[in-house]
């Protein structure tokens, strides 16, 4: 009996009352339930609405529901939604039993099954590993109950994979010379390996599909043009050309056995594979339909035999003749038409022999990869669901029935619950399926439109079948006030949930025009009709503003100026600067970068965006995966584990040696290159110099550490020696360095956990510099626009999103090269391309090329769908503005882009700039729903950025960009750096510092857009020194010594000689001592302040009042960093804006001198006279003295302080006022 229980009063008396289909899948008992949740339909909040309610109400211990999210994060979220309503629930009646049976819950929640599949089933493992066996180099293991996790075991497979062609080499090397003329290289045969291995992990019981079903269609198709008898074709395959009667008779004999093959032989028709195998029927329509669209034309049979017939006659013709004077012409035709045949043989015969070895292959590697592992008891992710499964079932007279395991949890759990269960692959779904007890029912949410996991080996056909299978619920009149009973036959109840709540209507309707075109005829590969629809929630109050179109956003047209570009290779950085141009307008009218999130395919063009919006101080957070590779962090460690790994590896040490921190000119370099020595190692101990001696002595001290210590404690060793931190921030300033380095230690971490062998770290270490792909973690700042993959953005959600690089193309690698794999149609091979490797050209091998297509097609549609469910979860993450963003542009009412029928774009166009432009072609011409109806989308107009009437600020994007191009133009075509440009109305950026604000502030100020150098404070990037960088300078090295003679004198440093502890400060070729002793002072730097006047003004300030109060002081603190907000009116001469600006500086030094009482001290250099110099300096730093002041006063909670400023020059401490 299925029932729905009617609202309870706190359910009812929530602020936002559920929805009727919400309400129903909260309340119902009784089936098996599919929650068809569209986006932003609140699915989370009715699942846990309805196990709160389980607890509460039903009196279920948490712990008895089994509840699984995709992911951890997910199930961390989902275990305090649900405490909270549990809470809430049971603390509302004020009941003492309730009061007890929450504390109750609240300690088994600890142990609650709410997690993700992977750590239920590391549960499983821990309560009945000994019930699982292995079978490992034909013997029986048994899982020891001491295992650990193995978080990343790529790089031990990469080795296992190694190995195995190593001993495949020595033992095989007809096998060996097969796959390396398929593959070309060892690292492409690794490389496919490995994809397939993880391909086949996520099959459940994936080692019986190997041996039953792997290979089993590619030997259907191979055994349908068998070749029974291989000594007659070995015969023929002797014969070079037809010139004697011996080989005219072996042709002869060749002849009569393909006519004999072509009569035995079953036709091609009469293999009909599409019938063999389990697909949904759309699919298989459209597979075939491709299929057909894409034949050769082939002679048929019947050709082929009257074909041989007569070359059989030509032959025995010429046999016949005594004198042996042959038609030479004839014989060459007849020669060429059978070596033809010969190599379709030939053919059939490396298909066979391939996919052997395939097979063998990784029945090997999977052998010998869970052998490592399990030698030191290591269990890695794939492991822990195929072992759970191992200790679920048992075999039992041949047949795989449910283990004692199987049965606690079967009679352990009342409910089993799956979130996001678009994502599930059959693996998971065959694990609760033998978890599932007697009158235990499923609870499914998810939306299917969003399956977007496919590379991961995600199912969302499983979803597909239960929302087509399961009956959808709806119930006329119905009331959440009233109970509902009844009976029913159907696998199941399908609820729907449609309205969204996160978006404003316009996005609906737009992202309905859209979806209503792309995803019917199932063209994303799942059912769509108007219950797929987004629908603006009854119960919500519309927005009442002016509606807010979809924008469409091009590189074609300078957004700035209005200008068209002529270069095409510049549209697509320009529609970067565009969506730059949307921001700042944005924030100009009182939005936050935080607002902004701009959503990209991939992460692989992500930089580009990072280097436009850092032009226009556009704050930027973005998650990427390809700069770790690039960065300083990766590549000066991963040089020094290589080189430490094997000292042979000159490469490796010139890249180290050029570093900052060994500090090796080019000329230094070249002198070393002609030292004795084999190798770049040898030649640096064989050399006399004093720096050489002490580079080798630091390398040799590493090497002896890397032989008796950790991995993770060789790197501490080299960061401490180097002092790698400092160096970072010395070539960084925004802490990217940092983050990649933190990343760095991380790996090394996760790979000590497998191994402890730097050659093992090395060679992990290298697979991720191959892959340039690594997803990092970085610190997340709090007012940032978003950069991210649609993927990582998925369940997230944007008050204005672009949507941006819609030109990428979609990858082809998928249904395209040598072999194919689908779990499907199992292996394929493209026997064309096989020919072709082998030189075996046949015009009858596309006979054997159509399982290959079959897969082809297959997982190409496969890839498309999923295209179309990514661009789904993009547009569905606005709340509301949504942008759509490509190079060329989408345009409206293109008649150029309906070149082809929609499915027909969806298939064969490469990027959905293409498709887009085609289903917008015919846009207001039609509404085909209800839901679509006024769906309003917006091409690029030209119009005023800002009415000079309504802003009082100056602030003129237009005429900013002018400026900027100019500059940009200029920095191109000079030499120079700094230029000065003459603004109408001047810009001020959204974060300054009060050096870049006086700037500003000043009528003309020079721009300077100088790219960040390594070694900013080093004098050898000032070799072109002017007055201005020599001042510059000064200011500098001045400000780094007082840094260090009040360090110094906190520590209790007396320094009487101030000539000996300024040389004491010089650096040392030594660069341990230079970190030790903590010497900070070049050569150059050092002879720029050894003279008698700076080192009398030094003197001065050591023996000043200021140093003194420094000895005495109970808290003191140098080079204080601080940011702090300010209105832009306040900071801005010309600006009258109260827009926030994010003002960054840094105190010199600070000196508290009582609970209530400090002084801020800042140096300065400035060239003024002892006549008026007090006052001149008063006035000029008066303003960032009182800024730094009041962040100063903030940050400490401190009402009275006095700020100074010492002048370097005048030797003095002057008070400002």
């Amino acid at each position: 009996m299925i029932k729905i229980e009617k609202i309870d009063k706190i359910a009812a008396s929530r602020k936002h009352s559920y929805s009727a289909p919400q309400w129903q899948a909260i309340a119902i008992t009784g089936a098996d339930v599919l929650v068809a949740a569209a986006a932003g339909s609140g699915k989370t909040e009715v699942l846990s609405e309805r196990i709160a309610r389980k607890v509460a109400s039903n009196r279920w211990d948490i712990d008895r529901l089994l509840v699984l999210t995709f992911t951890t994060a997910a199930a961390k979220n989902m275990i305090v939604r649900i405490e909270n309503k549990i809470s809430e629930r049971l603390l509302s009646t004020n009941k003492e039993e309730d009061l007890i049976y929450l504390r109750k819950q609240r300690m088994l929640m600890n142990d609650a099954y709410i997690s993700t599949i992977d750590s239920f089933c590391l549960n499983v493992l821990k309560k009945f590993y000994y019930l699982v066996e292995e079978k490992i180099d034909n013997e029986i293991k048994y899982l020891s109950p001491n295992f650990s996790i193995l978080s990343n075991s790529r790089g031990l497979l990469n080795e296992t994979v190694g190995n195995v062609l190593e001993q495949l080499v020595q033992e095989d090397s007809n096998t060996t010379d097969l796959l390396f003329t398929v593959f070309g290289s060892k690292q492409n045969i690794s490389s496919y390996i490995i994809d397939l291995y993880y391909k086949l992990l996520n099959i459940p019981n994936f080692q019986n599909y190997l041996d039953e079903d792997f290979t089993k269609l590619n030997d259907l198709v191979i055994n349908n043009f068998e070749i029974e008898d291989n000594s007659i074709i070995d015969k023929f395959n002797k014969v070079s050309e037809l010139t004697q009667k011996e080989s005219i008779d072996i042709a002869i004999d060749f002849c009569k056995y393909v006519q004999q093959y072509l009569i035995d032989s079953k036709k091609e028709s009469s293999l009909d594979i599409l019938s063999l195998v389990n697909l949904d029927e759309t699919k298989k329509e459209k597979i075939a339909k491709y299929v057909d669209e894409d034949e050769v034309s082939i002679k048929s049979n019947q050709e082929q035999l009257e074909e041989i017939k007569e070359l059989i006659s030509k032959l025995n013709t010429q046999f016949e003749i005594e004198d042996n004077i042959y038609d030479t012409g004839l014989l060459s035709g007849v020669h060429e038409v059978l070596v033809d045949y010969l190599n379709y043989f030939k053919v059939i015969e490396k298909m066979s022999l391939l996919s052997k070895s395939i097979t063998s292959l990784l029945k090997k590697l999977h052998n010998d990869f869970i052998k490592r592992k399990r030698e030191n008891n290591f269990l890695d992710f794939s492991d822990l669901n195929h072992l759970a499964i191992k200790a679920l079932t048992r075999e039992e007279n041949g047949e795989i029935v449910p283990s004692e395991a199987a049965q606690y949890y079967k009679n352990y759990f009342l409910e089993i619950y799956v979130d996001e269960y678009q994502d599930n692959n059959n693996l998971q779904e065959y694990i609760l399926n033998l978890i599932r007890g007697e009158g235990v029912y499923f609870f499914r949410v998810g939306d299917v439109k969003q399956a977007i996991y496919g590379f991961r080996g995600s199912n969302p056909d499983l979803f597909e079948q239960k929302y087509n299978s399961y009956k959808k619920l709806e119930i006329d009149n119905y009331s959440e006030k009233q109970e509902y009973s009844f009976e029913d036959e159907s696998e199941g109840i399908c609820i729907v949930l449609k309205e969204n709540f996160r978006s404003d209507v316009n996005i609906l309707k737009s992202s309905n025009y859209i979806f209503n075109r792309l995803m019917g005829n199932k063209n994303a590969g799942v059912s769509y009709g108007e219950d797929s629809a987004l629908y603006y929630p009854k119960a919500k109050e519309k927005n009442s503003s002016e509606i807010i179109p979809t924008r469409l956003i091009n590189g074609k047209i300078n957004y700035f100026t209005g200008e068209l570009l002529e270069d095409k290779k510049s549209y697509r950085e320009q529609s970067i600067e565009n969506i730059a141009y949307e921001i700042l307008l944005g924030i100009k009218n009182g939005k936050k970068y935080s607002d902004y999130a701009i959503l990209v395919r991939n992460s692989t063009k992500m930089s580009s965006f990072k280097e436009v919006f850092a032009r226009y101080n556009i704050p930027l957070f973005f998650k990427e995966k390809v700069g770790f590779t690039e960065s300083n962090s990766f590549n000066i460690l991963y040089n020094i584990l290589r080189f430490l790994d094997n000292t042979n590896r000159d490469t490796s040490l010139l890249a180290i040696l050029h570093t900052e921190i060994f500090d090796y000119s080019n000329d230094e370099l070249l002198k070393l290159s002609i030292t004795k020595g084999r190798n770049l190692f040898e030649k640096l101990k064989n050399s006399e110099k004093k720096k050489d001696y002490k580079t080798v002595n630091i390398l040799n001290k590493w090497l002896n550490f890397s032989l008796n210590n950790s991995l993770p404690s060789l790197l501490e060793c080299i960061a401490t020696d180097t002092d790698f931190k400092n160096y970072l921030v010395t070539i960084d300033t925004n802490d990217e360095e940092l983050d990649y380095y933190e990343n760095f230690i991380d790996i090394v971490n996760d790979y000590q956990n497998i191994d402890n062998k730097l050659s093992g770290l090395v060679n992990q270490l290298k697979i991720i510099k191959n892959d340039e792909v690594f997803e990092t973690k970085k610190r997340t700042p709090n007012d940032s626009v978003t950069l991210s993959t649609i993927h990582i953005s998925k369940g997230l959600e944007y008050k204005i999103v672009f949507v941006a690089d819609l030109d990428t193309s979609f990858s082809k690698r998928g249904y395209t090269g040598e072999l194919l794999f689908t779990e499907i149609f199992g292996l394929s091979i493209n026997a064309e391309e096989l020919g072709q490797k082998f030189g075996l050209i046949s015009s009858n091998i596309e006979k054997l090329n159509q399982l290959f297509k079959y897969n082809s097609i297959l997982i190409k549609l496969r890839e498309r769908e999923e295209e179309v469910r990514n661009l789904y979860v993009a547009l569905t993450r606005a709340e509301n503005s949504l942008h759509l963003v490509s190079p060329n542009g989408v345009e409206l009412n293109n008649e150029k882009a309906k070149d082809k029928p929609l499915y027909q774009a969806l298939i064969e166009d490469d990027n959905f700039e293409k498709i887009l432009n085609n289903l917008l072609s015919d846009y207001g011409e039609e509404f085909i729903f209800e839901n679509e109806k006024d769906a309003l989308f917006k091409d690029y107009e030209s119009e005023p950025i800002i009415n000079d009437e309504e802003d009082s600020s100056g602030f003129d994007l237009q005429e900013f960009y002018k400026q900027f191009e100019s500059k940009q133009q200029d920095e191109s075509s000079k030499q120079s750096d700094n230029h000065t440009i003459e603004v109408k109305n001047k810009v001020f950026p959204a974060k300054t510092s009060y050096s870049a604000l006086k700037k500003i502030n000043t009528k003309d100020h020079e721009w300077n857009h100088k790219k960040e150098k390594r070694g900013y404070l080093e004098l050898t990037t000032l070799k072109k020194s002017t007055s201005t960088s020599k001042a510059i300078l000064r200011g500098n090295i001045i400000h780094r010594l007082f840094e260090k003679i009040v360090n110094d004198t906190r520590a209790g440093v007396k320094i009487l000689n101030v000539v000996n502890y300024i040389d004491n400060l010089k650096k040392t070729d030594n660069l341990l001592q230079n970190i030790k002793e903590h010497r900070i002072l070049s050569q150059e730097e050092f002879d720029n302040i050894n003279n008698k006047d700076d080192i009398e003004k030094i003197t001065n300030f050591i023996n000043s009042e200021l140093i003194k109060l420094v000895s005495k002081s109970e808290f003191c603190q140098t080079e204080i960093a601080f940011t702090t907000a300010k209105k832009a009116k306040e900071l801005y001469d010309d600006s009258e804006s109260d827009i926030d600006v994010i003002l960054q500086g840094v105190v010199d030094l600070f000196i508290k001198i009582s609970d209530e009482e400090a002084i801020i001290v800042d140096y300065k250099t400035d060239h003024v006279t002892s006549r008026n110099g007090e006052e001149v300096l008063r006035d000029r730093h008066r303003e960032q003295l009182r800024i730094y002041k009041e962040a100063v006063a903030e940050y400490y909670k401190l009402n009275n302080i006095r700020t100074f400023v010492y002048s370097y020059v005048l030797s003095s401490l002057i008070e400002i006022e």
